[in-house]
């Protein structure tokens, strides 16, 4: 019993700690006027959150025929900074939205 205990106090403890740095992200985020401030929120505080993964935020070039990646995390995501919109996930699940710089 004491075991059982002892494992949902820490499963708390990090769920806990989870929802805190979402709320931070969250704050930080809202208090960003720049595409380039958001990347640097996220990219400070993304391995704290996801601390075993890879990943990459892109965003629509004007043109609307490519991806920039504007932040990763984790390790190497892209060979290179831009790719063609239909090789990203969210595009090709239709979660794409433009944003502005």
């Amino acid at each position: 019993a004491q075991q059982t205990t002892r494992l949902l106090e820490q499963k708390v403890a990090e769920r806990t700690k989870s929802i805190n740095l979402l709320q931070r992200l969250g704050s930080s985020l809202s208090a960003c006027s720049k595409m380039d401030e958001a990347a640097e929120v996220i990219h400070h505080m993304i391995g704290r959150l996801l601390p075993e993964t890879r990943g990459a935020i892109f965003i629509t070039k004007s043109s609307r025929n490519a991806e920039e990646m504007l932040v990763c995390w984790g390790g190497r995501v892209a060979r290179r900074a831009t790719v063609q919109p239909r090789h990203l996930l969210g595009h090709a699940q239709g979660a794409h939205a433009p944003l502005k710089r």
